[in-house]
C-alpha cells in the first residue's frame, strides 16, 4: 500500500531539488570618454571621432555613443566637422552608424552643409551613405536627393531617386520659391571644385515673380559648375517663354544663370512671337532681351527674309543691326536689299524699316508685267518681267 506524502512536505522536498544557475549576460562597460581615429602611413590624421558618453559590449564590440563628434581630414589637416545626435560604433571602428540630424560641415571656409537623417560611414571604404532626405547647401545653392553617398578620399557626393537643384537669386537660401528648380536623374557633384554632371531627363524652371510666367527648359542631360554658375544642357535643348513668346531650340547650351544669359557655338533657332532667329555662336541676353548671333545669321517673319554673317537683334525695342553680306528679301514685289551692314527696327507689326547711313545699298525689284509706266513714244516693253536696280 502505498504511502502519500503530505501536501507540505512535498513542496518541501521539491524545493530542495537543486537548479543550474542561469549565465549572467555580461553588462556592457560605461565609458566617459570614447576617442578613435586613424592615421595613414604617413603618420598623417586620416579621421577621429569622440563622444562624451559611451556603453561597450566586449562580445560585439560595438560602443553606443551619445553626441558623436568627428572630423575628417585632407593631407593631414581638416577638412569636414561631422556630427549626430547618437551613434552605433562597429567592430572598433570598421563602421559608424549615426542616427539624428546627421550635419558634414566644411572646415576650410567653404560654408558646405550636408545634412541627412542617418548615416553609414565606412572610413576604410571613404564612404558616408546619407540616408532619409539628404540635402547638400552653399552659398545659395541647395541640391536634394532620397539618398547619397559621398565619397571623402576625392569630395564626390553621388545622388539617387529624384535629385533636384535649387538656386536662390537674391532671396536667402531657403526663403520662399528657389529662381531656378532642375530635376534631373543620378548625378555626381564634386564638392570641392564645384563639377555638377546628371543623366537626363532634365527638367527644369526659372521663376520670374511679380505674376510672370515661369521660363521652361528641357535636356537631355546636364554637365555644369556650381562655383561658375554655370549649367551645360545637353542636346536637344529646349527653352520656352510664354510671357515672351519666345522659345528658343539648341544643340548643347551653356545655360549663365546667375547673369541670366544662354551661349551656345552649335546651330540653333529663337523665335519671339513671328520672327525667328537663326544661326551658331548664339547668345541670348534675357535681362536686356537681346539675341547675338554670330555667324551664318538668318532671320524671319511674314513676307521678309533677312541673311548676314553677323546680326543683333533686341526683341524689346525692335533695334536691329546684321553686318558682312547683308541680304534682306521682301515678297512684296521680289524685293532684295544687299549691302555691308544694315540698321534697322521692327516695329508691332513684324515690318523691319532699315537705313544702311555711309554704307553703298543695292536694291533690286523685280516688277510684274503691266505694273510699269513705259516713258512716252517708247516701244512697248515685252510682256516679261524686268529688274529696276538703284
Amino acid at each position: 500500500m502505498r504511502r502519500l506524502l503530505p501536501w507540505g512536505l512535498a513542496l518541501l522536498l521539491s524545493g530542495c531539488i537543486p537548479q543550474e544557475p542561469r549565465p549572467v549576460p555580461p553588462q556592457p562597460f560605461q565609458f566617459r570618454r570614447l576617442d578613435l581615429s586613424q592615421n595613414d602611413a604617413r603618420g598623417r590624421r586620416l579621421w577621429e571621432l569622440q563622444s562624451p558618453r559611451a556603453q561597450y559590449s566586449l562580445d560585439q564590440r560595438q560602443a553606443t555613443v551619445e553626441g558623436p563628434r568627428g572630423r575628417l581630414f585632407r593631407q593631414g589637416a581638416p577638412a569636414y566637422a561631422i556630427s549626430a545626435r547618437q551613434g552605433v560604433v562597429i567592430k572598433d571602428g570598421e563602421q559608424v552608424q549615426l542616427n539624428g540630424d546627421v550635419s558634414l560641415r566644411t572646415l576650410d571656409g567653404r560654408q558646405l552643409l550636408i545634412r541627412a537623417q542617418q548615416a553609414v560611414w565606412r572610413p576604410a571604404a571613404h564612404t558616408i551613405d546619407l540616408i532619409g532626405e539628404p540635402v547638400a547647401e552653399e552659398g545659395r545653392q541647395r541640391l536634394t536627393a532620397t539618398s547619397a553617398r559621398f565619397h571623402t578620399a576625392d569630395e564626390r557626393l553621388e545622388l539617387t531617386g529624384q535629385p533636384r537643384l535649387r538656386i536662390w537669386d537674391q532671396a536667402p537660401l531657403g526663403r520662399g520659391p528657389a529662381s531656378v528648380d532642375v530635376a534631373i536623374q543620378n548625378g555626381a557633384w564634386n564638392t570641392a571644385s564645384g563639377q555638377l554632371t546628371a543623366a537626363g531627363p532634365v527638367n527644369g524652371l526659372q521663376r520670374r515673380g511679380q505674376g510672370r510666367p515661369d521660363r521652361q527648359l528641357t535636356a537631355s542631360a546636364l554637365e555644369g559648375n556650381t562655383r561658375e554658375d554655370w549649367l551645360d544642357l545637353l542636346a536637344p535643348v529646349t527653352m520656352a517663354d510664354p510671357g515672351e513668346q519666345s522659345s528658343l531650340k539648341a544643340e548643347r547650351s551653356r545655360w549663365w544663370y546667375r547673369q541670366n544669359r544662354i551661349t551656345t557655338e552649335a546651330p540653333a533657332q529663337a523665335t519671339v512671337r513671328q520672327l525667328s532667329i537663326a544661326g551658331a555662336y548664339v547668345e541670348v541676353r534675357q535681362n536686356e532681351r537681346q539675341i547675338r548671333v554670330g555667324r551664318s545669321c538668318q532671320l524671319t517673319q511674314p513676307k521678309e527674309s533677312l541673311r548676314a554673317d553677323r546680326c543683333l537683334w533686341n526683341w524689346g525695342t525692335g533695334a536691329l543691326q546684321a553686318d558682312g553680306s547683308v541680304e534682306l528679301r521682301r515678297s512684296s514685289l521680289r524685293q532684295v536689299t544687299r549691302a555691308a551692314t544694315l540698321q534697322g527696327t521692327t516695329d508691332a507689326r513684324g515690318q523691319v524699316t532699315v537705313a544702311a547711313p555711309g554704307q553703298r545699298v543695292t536694291t533690286v525689284i523685280e516688277v510684274p508685267p503691266g505694273r510699269q509706266r513705259p516713258p512716252a513714244a517708247a516701244p512697248t516693253p515685252p510682256a516679261s518681267p524686268r529688274a529696276i536696280v538703284f
